[in-house]
């Protein structure tokens, strides 16, 4: 595993899905699933999302082609093992794991770094993200992009964009 960054006090690390660093986070971290293979091994993203979660993550965002089964099989890892009465227990929350998709690499760790990291309202702070890449392809794009985000200028530009499309796809989904 390799920090990639440090990103508003939160460390962006990068790792593949046999890397024995992801059992090492001592507190909340978000996780962002990237893989292309739509033929993705099930065995394999059922292991990682099972260390993911019982070392600290508590947020899943997929990305690539691969993105919605990612998500699918995050969220049957969690539902087989969380405890059912934690679901809804009262603040702050042992287990809280959603997940989100956002299939284009750059939106999903972009979200993951300044959007789904906080989330003061459930009384967690996600402290560090990691970028879990399956197909072992995306570590100079994640670097390229976590220098960016040291710019002002490109996250002002970068999150104007998001808005307009995310405003532009509402309004052609009406």
């Amino acid at each position: 595993m390799e920090q990639l960054g440090k990103i508003n006090g939160r460390k962006i690390w990068y790792a593949t899905a046999n890397d024995n660093g992801l059992t090492e986070f001592k507190k909340p971290i978000v996780a962002m699933l990237h893989s292309d293979d739509k033929d993705i091994n099930v065995i394999t993203v059922l292991t990682v999302v099972h260390k993911l979660i019982t070392h600290n993550c508590r947020y899943i965002c997929s990305s690539g082609s691969a993105a919605y089964k990612l998500e699918r099989y995050a969220d049957d890892v969690i539902v087989e093992i969380v405890p059912p009465e934690e679901w809804h227990k009262d603040p702050p929350y042992k287990f809280w794991s959603p997940t989100i998709v956002k299939p284009d690499f750059d939106t999903c760790l972009f979200y993951s770094i300044f959007s789904a990291s906080r989330d003061d309202a459930k009384n967690i702070v996600m402290n560090d993200v990691v970028v879990v890449d399956f197909d072992g392809t995306k570590q100079l794009d994640a670097e390229k992009f976590v220098n960016h985000l040291s710019d002002r200028h490109f996250v002002s530009m970068f999150r104007k964009n998001l808005y307009h499309k995310t405003i532009s796809h509402n309004v052609q989904s009406m």
